[in-house]
């Protein structure tokens, strides 16, 4: 039998199996001024313990770098100089129009540049790139009504964060920066404004117009070649809209001279840039309200499976996903227009079931009570109202015979209605909504079938022109805007009520299918709370609807939210910057508190 050797001794094991040590690494040759800065780092290194966990200097020849020394021989190197150094290679890639994956055209310029660097900085590219419309796929994208140099600034800032404001540019600029959502800018060029205007002028903006005509005309005929110069020493555009179109615009004089009405125009662009920079409730992402500040959406009017109209009004309060009741309205309206204005929310017109109704009212949040208006000229339902950043414009719907095509506009200072120039179309049942100085009518119905066909109004030009069709032919749909875009959902193709959703972009003149709701909704209400849109209550060919859905462009999904407390069809749905904190149930209550608004 063969012998088995003995176990080795802890003494042979040790001597026989001697501990085996790590390979030293093989670090990549230097040149001799590399090396001597490696050894530099190595000290730097050697003189941390192997359980440190601090901050250094990585390099004297780079003090903003730094780099951060972890448990376990690892470390976390930070350059401060990065983002610096990454735009700097991408104003190369720039320069020269190297990796370029997008071309922006307006007027006769192209520019090509890079869509994550536009989606940067402004959050209308942002918006455009991240959405499933046809421009997030488009290698050129045609942008209309801007001013080349202007939009030429504004990419070049996108690269260098530089922009030169002059007298000469301010107003383009402005304008563009509005549209395209790169607040900075904008809030520079209202500054330098600002900063050029005069106070001890003001007395002569408010009387020196009123005194002028009547100077010209004590003497026409000698006086009549001095009144442009007259007219361009008056600071027009701090003139309100309703005095320069209803009195400075019509005077017989301005009308015969082609410098005056020049001027005129430029007062009127002054204008447009002005109201564009009235805050957009609409916002993206990163500019998105906190909820206790989103403010409320309102829901007014409407009517349900009996027929009669509703007085009621209903809040949402987004941050407890409740509805909840505020002040009746003096008058029971269905298919009523509605919207909101410096905090006051304004329902006009409808049918009471009974009538037709020209007669408004408006609800104050601080009081929680409605007041009459001036009623309209016009005894209309299934009409659609908006504001332009002061003015209340109330367009199209019908009677029991006609869809009409006619738009008044109310002033709230004085009160009165005035009719300004018709819709190029009748629609009843029409979608409208305000954005960047226009008006926009959607679809509706012209008395014989459900339109596609769109329209904008320039109420500078008083001039309604026509824009692209949607997709689907709806009347009775539900028209907001958010984040720079115009979205229609849901109305009726003749007596189907539609699921479909569509974005329209003003810059483009195209429009995007999106996702669907998960319901047919024609009599559909929608608005914008906080960045969502809300679709509310509607008829699906077979009930009234108390169900809400709100869209999340992020997700780009519609989902469930709380659900009205009546059903509720053909009601009016509008923003107002309410706290809704501060708004409190009245519907059961006479002594109403007082409500807090922004």
């Amino acid at each position: 039998m063969p012998q088995v050797p003995p176990l080795p001794t802890r003494k042979d094991s040790l001597q026989n199996h001697p501990r085996r040590t790590p390979p030293v690494p093989q670090w990549p040759r230097y040149s001799s001024h590399q090396g001597a800065r490696a050894r530099s780092h190595l000290e730097l290194y050697s003189t941390q313990s192997e359980s440190t966990h601090k901050v250094m200097t990585a390099s004297p020849e780079s003090p903003s770098d730094q780099l951060t020394v972890e448990p376990s021989d690892t470390y976390v190197f930070e350059s401060r100089a990065h983002a610096k150094d990454a735009f700097k290679m991408l104003q190369e890639f720039f320069g020269e129009q190297e990796m370029c994956d997008v071309e922006i055209k307006v007027g006769n310029k192209s520019i090509k540049c890079h869509r994550v660097v536009l989606a940067c900085i402004s959050l209308y590219f942002r918006a455009m790139f991240k959405s499933d419309m046809a421009e997030s796929r488009l290698e050129c994208i045609t942008i209309q009504d801007l001013d080349e140099g202007a939009m030429e600034n504004l990419i070049e800032f996108c690269y260098t964060s530089r922009i030169k404001i002059t007298t000469e540019n301010v107003q383009p600029i402005l304008f563009a920066s509005s549209i395209l959502q790169i607040e900075s800018v904008a809030e520079a060029c209202a500054n330098f404004m600002k900063s050029h205007l005069h106070p001890s002028n003001c007395l002569e903006v408010i009387f020196l117009p009123f005194s002028l005509i009547k100077w010209i005309k004590h003497d026409t005929e000698h006086r009549r070649e001095h009144l442009p110069r007259l007219m361009a020493s008056v600071r027009l555009a701090h003139l309100s809209l309703t005095y320069l179109m209803e009195t400075v615009e019509k005077e017989e004089l301005v009308r015969r001279s082609l410098e005056c009405r020049d001027f005129l125009d430029e007062v009127k662009y002054f204008q447009m840039s002005q109201v564009s920079l009235v805050p957009n409730v609409n916002v993206s992402q990163r500019t998105r309200p906190r909820l206790a500040y989103a403010g409320v959406l309102f829901c007014v009017g409407g009517r349900g499976a009996t027929g009669d109209p509703f007085k009621t009004v209903e809040c949402y309060d987004p941050r407890k996903n409740k509805w909840f009741q505020v002040a009746e309205m003096n008058t029971r309206r269905r298919h009523v227009g509605v919207c909101s204005v410096n905090g006051l929310l304004y329902a006009v017109g409808g049918h009471d079931g009974s009538e037709h109704l020209n007669t408004g009212e408006v609800f104050n949040p601080k009081t929680n009570k409605w007041r009459p208006i001036a009623p309209m000229g016009t005894l209309r339902r299934g009409l659609a109202l908006a504001s332009l950043g002061g003015p209340v414009y109330a367009v199209g719907g019908l009677d029991d015979t006609t869809c009409f095509n006619t738009v008044e506009r109310y002033d709230p200072t004085t009160d009165s209605w005035t009719f300004v120039a018709a819709m190029l179309t009748p629609r009843g049942g029409v979608g409208l909504t305000a954005l960047k100085g226009h008006l926009y009518a959607v679809g509706g119905n012209d008395g014989t079938s459900s339109l596609d066909k769109c329209e904008s109004y320039d109420p500078f030009l008083n001039k309604w022109s026509p824009i692209a069709s949607m997709h689907k032919r709806r009347a009775g749909a539900g028209c907001s805007v958010m984040d720079g875009f115009i979205y229609v959902v849901g109305g009726f193709d003749d007596n189907s009520p539609l699921d479909s959703v569509e974005c329209y972009s003003p810059l483009t003149n195209q429009w995007t299918l999106m996702a669907s709701m998960g319901t047919c909704r024609g009599g559909v209400g929608l608005g914008t709370l906080g960045g969502r849109l809300y679709a509310v209550g509607g008829h699906d060919s077979h009930n009234y609807l108390n169900t809400v859905e709100a869209y999340d462009p992020d997700t780009k999904r519609w989902e469930a939210v709380k659900s009205v407390q009546q059903f509720r069809a053909g009601a009016g749905v509008a923003y107002c910057n309410c706290l809704v904190r501060f708004l409190k149930q009245r519907f059961s209550q006479s002594n109403a508190e007082h409500l807090q608004c922004v």
